[in-house]
């Protein structure tokens, strides 16, 4: 099932904070074959934070610039459904082919001397994230959220976790996401994040498996998600990594959580 309330109540449910711009539900043009094929990842850059007036093309010629605008401390904006017309823009064929067989790019785009063949609109999801590009800090919770929409998303949309790339790796034009001492580490983050996380299953109502945690828990529920401390899973097998979040805790599954936590490293 896919329409943009399911989307909506998804993202939610996983405790993200999201707001919507004003028919976001029908801005945005045709996916190609009618589904994206992953997820691309932009900085802003200045001004931050970035007027979400332009990037949904009301005061910049109608360019749409993303689906979904990462703001600071996790907040997410749904800007467009449908497919953007400017930000993934003209890339590589060569990654569009990775990406679509399930793999991930090996370095940036001008790292590998490709060129631009091929417009990437009608194939990704783009989310921008609020962020002068400069190589600066990043709060946690952004990366968090980044990661956690992305596992949504790719649920959503029917495809692999591993298709997230950064606008870097798509062409040779770009160098974002920068943030947090430079691209790699950027990607790096978000990806550990996402390979921690996968194995999200969407209930009826987009709602992943987790909604019978207590509405005071979720964002913290999710964040533990996000970062592999507690795994999805099949709720008619193992459900939540076989521990309910309302079962009793015993020593042996607290040691590990502790260890993925990463509380028990020297």
């Amino acid at each position: 099932m896919t329409s943009p309330a399911y989307l909506l109540n998804a993202l939610r449910a996983a405790g993200l904070d999201v707001d919507t711009y004003p028919d976001w539900e029908s801005r945005g043009g045709g996916w190609d074959n009618s589904v994206p094929v992953g997820t691309m990842v932009h900085h802003t850059a200045p001004p931050v934070p970035y007027p979400v007036d332009n990037l949904a093309g009301v005061t910049d010629q109608g360019r749409i610039k993303c689906n979904v605008n990462a703001k600071a401390d996790g907040k997410l904006v749904l800007i467009a459904y449908g497919a953007c017309n400017y930000s993934s823009g003209k890339g590589s064929t060569i990654v569009l082919d990775e990406v679509t067989a399930g793999t991930t790019p090996p370095d940036q785009a001008y790292k590998r001397g490709l060129t631009d063949d091929m417009n990437g609109n009608p194939h990704f999801v783009n989310i921008e994230v609020d962020h002068p590009g400069d190589g600066s800090p990043i709060d946690t919770e952004t990366v968090i959220a980044i990661g956690l929409a992305h596992i949504v998303l790719a649920e959503f949309w029917h495809y692999p976790a591993s298709a997230i790339i950064s606008h870097a790796e798509w062409t040779s034009r770009k160098r974002d996401p920068n943030w947090n001492g430079g691209h790699d580490t950027a990607m790096t983050q978000i990806r550990d994040l996402v390979t921690k996380g996968t194995g999200v299953q969407l209930g009826p109502n987009g709602e992943p498996y987790w909604e019978d945690v207590s509405d005071w828990a979720k964002p913290s529920w999710s964040k533990a998600f996000a970062v592999g401390v507690v795994k999805g899973d099949n709720p008619d097998t193992d459900h939540y990594d076989a521990t309910d979040p309302k079962d009793p805790l015993d020593k042996e599954e607290l040691m590990v959580f502790l260890d993925r936590a990463g509380l028990l490293d020297e």
